[in-house]
């Protein structure tokens, strides 16, 4: 069986690790270093932009169903 893929925060937490490592190892103008950074970077930015449309999502949901409730509250005649 194939393992789950992993979280964010686990990748988050990976990458900051390997950040720190490559940073003794190489130091902060090392290419290596920018490499790590830039993963992490994109590690966020991509968590980022998922939780953004999540929520777009439910909020979309949410004007939806009060635009129903709204539209039976109309046909009943509150």
């Amino acid at each position: 069986m194939e393992a789950p893929p992993p979280t964010n925060e686990e990748l988050v937490i990976q990458i900051t690790k390997n950040l720190t490592n490559t940073y003794f190892t190489f130091g902060a103008q090392s290419p290596q270093y920018r490499a790590v950074l830039d993963a992490l970077r994109a590690v966020i930015e991509d968590a980022d932009t998922r939780i953004h449309a999540q929520v777009e999502l439910e909020v979309d949901a949410d004007i939806e169903g009060l635009r129903a409730l709204l539209e039976r509250g109309l046909r009943v005649g509150w």
